[in-house]
């Protein structure tokens, strides 16, 4: 993060923003590569996101940068999309935030659906209370109220 908003606040052009994000992919994605030995299990670092190992946050961060390229460039250079609805719930991410805090384990945020032990059990409940928050983000964003610290 530091270093994708140290490119931002240092080069103005978009093709340096964009070629140093894709280089900082490719950099953070060949020692993560090279640490985990290009697997999950074996290497001298695995990728472990319990241990937040450091070949796991170089994966990641990664994908990250891709990620970021890929997205300002469509959104910032090319203006094929405005960002909708991850810009309603930038506008009110505090608010959101501790809501969830707060109501992440009530309905209609949350629900069992048998014993839930499984990743495939627990993502339509995540998805779910993701698409309610966007929606209470959204309708806050139309009646034009920000909560902001």
């Amino acid at each position: 993060g530091y270093q994708a908003g140290c490119t931002l606040q240092v080069y103005t052009g978009h093709v340096d923003r964009i070629g140093r994000w894709l280089g900082w992919s490719a950099l953070t994605g060949a020692i993560g590569a090279i640490l985990c030995g290009a697997s999950q299990n074996d290497g001298w670092v695995p990728v472990n996101k319990n241990l937040w190992s450091i070949s796991y946050v170089m994966v990641t961060s990664c994908f990250a940068f891709f990620l970021l390229a890929v997205l300002y460039f469509l959104i910032d250079t090319k203006h094929f999309w405005k960002g909708q609805p991850f810009f309603y719930a930038g506008m009110n991410s505090i608010l959101l935030y501790c809501g969830h805090s707060v109501g992440y384990n009530l309905f209609p945020f949350h629900f069992m659906i048998g014993d839930m032990r499984t990743h495939a059990a627990k993502l339509p409940e995540a998805l779910w209370g993701t698409t309610l928050w966007v929606i209470i983000a959204f309708v806050l964003y139309r009646k034009k109220v920000f909560v902001t610290v």
